[in-house]
């Protein structure tokens, strides 16, 4: 067995025991990892390259460590301390070697100050502010990716706590919409409070997807996919012979959903791409990074306002829609759900301000924003004739009632086959 082989069946064997909550296997696991790195340091003296790593490696699991022992009562108190050590050891050591490695990406420091950072925070040592500080100016996109991660194990700690606080000071840039934006508290709270919105009709698209489309397999993509709960829900929901590829226009976005996907351990790609710009000719600069006729279905939830600005720009959308019908296969569909300005329920929640009492002010007004420039079902009709499917239809998301009265639903398959 190779070096890696061997690291990754340790690291499943650790995974193993966590989904089953074995603690004392976990532990196990866990110091037979810490084995393995410390041999492989042994091995690669003078290696900065692969140094940094394997010290980086070793403060991760110490950290991991350090919460199993959080948990447990008597000796947990006293060992917890002693590997959270253990880990700030590791992590300057992994600081250390990557000032000797040019080619080492400014992401992979980033978050060697970010665990830094939040492990002085932890324990009142050194100056934690000044390493966030570090990472932020280094890669922006490393702390959304650990704002994902914090989303998914929904744990309440001194850390994850100081990380959101400070990662919030600098997310006013993520998908602005014109006076809108968008602050970390409000990402994490929608991550972790809807999500079962876009795990009802998760459920129900692989039956879909065989049944009517003949897919057992093949490219699914998810258009707009932001911290990626719909993209997420539906890679739960297929087997092993699809491929979910998470597409969206903002770097920070996909970092909190590549976040939330490493911490739920599905294998999922993520596409960053341009926004497509109606005033200029498509092409490669201004159009979807994807071959012609590469995806067998494509999923949207909660983003076609988003497109070029919605309903007050109705030919930048219609230009989004013919670029996935170009990347669209022959007898592909594609499934859009989207607010419905008209539904009974969103009309309730904009006029009692019902979202308030959910995420907030910012939801809220957020909310009202998105139902401003959602599209009403003629709109979407038209937009669908223009764009090249000759087939389609515009109904409620039924699977979701009685949400569902606040989405419509546009399917269209690609093809002059009648849907249903």
């Amino acid at each position: 067995m190779n070096l890696l082989a061997k690291e990754d069946q340790l690291v499943k064997n650790a995974a193993l025991h966590l989904e089953k909550s074995e603690n004392k296997l976990v532990i196990d696991a866990y110091n037979e990892l810490l084995k393995f790195y410390a041999e492989m340091i042994k091995q690669n003296e003078g290696n900065f390259d692969k140094l940094h790593r394997f010290f980086y490696k070793i403060g991760q699991v110490q950290e991991e460590l350090g919460h199993r022992y959080q948990r447990m009562e008597g000796e947990g108190s006293l060992r917890q301390k002693e590997h959270f050590s253990e880990a700030v050891r590791a992590y300057l050591d992994a600081l250390k070697m990557s000032q000797h490695c040019e080619g080492l990406s400014q992401a992979r420091r980033a978050e060697y100050h970010l665990r830094l950072g939040a492990l002085f925070y932890l324990h009142n040592l050194g100056n934690p502010e000044k390493h966030f500080k570090l990472a932020m100016e280094l890669s922006q996109e490393s702390v959304f990716y650990l704002v994902g991660l914090i989303s998914v194990k929904k744990e309440s700690s001194r850390m994850s706590e100081y990380i959101l606080k400070e990662a919030s000071a600098f997310s006013s840039d993520i998908h602005e919409d014109g006076s809108m934006e968008t602050p970390i508290p409000y990402l994490k709270n929608v991550v972790e409070t809807t999500d079962f919105i876009y795990a009802l009709p998760a459920k129900g698209i692989y039956r879909l997807l065989r049944d009517k489309y003949g897919l057992e397999g093949g490219k699914i993509l998810d258009v707009g996919t932001g911290p990626g709960p719909f993209a997420l829900a539906l890679a739960k929901n297929l087997p092993a012979s699809f491929r979910m590829i998470a597409y969206d226009v903002s770097e920070k976005m996909l970092a909190l959903a590549r976040g939330r996907a490493d911490g739920l351990r599905i294998k999922m790609d993520f596409s960053l791409g341009p926004i497509i710009d109606p005033g200029a000719p498509l092409g490669e600069k201004n159009a979807l990074p994807f071959e012609d006729g590469s995806i067998d279905f494509i999923v949207s939830h909660g983003s076609m306002h988003h497109w070029g600005g919605g309903n007050s720009n109705p030919a930048a959308v219609a230009m989004m829609l013919k670029e996935l019908h170009r990347i669209l296969k022959p007898g592909g569909g594609m499934l859009i759900y989207d607010i419905n300005p008209r539904g009974i329920l969103t009309k309730l929640m904009v006029r009692f301000h019902l979202l308030r009492k959910l995420g907030g002010e910012y939801q809220d007004k957020a909310f009202a924003h998105s139902v401003e420039h959602s599209f009403k079902r003629e709109e979407i009709v038209q937009l669908a004739k223009q764009c090249g499917f000759n087939e389609y239809q515009v109904y409620f998301a039924k699977p979701l009632f009685p949400i569902g009265l606040s989405f419509h639903v546009l399917e269209v398959k690609k093809k002059n086959e009648r849907i249903g």
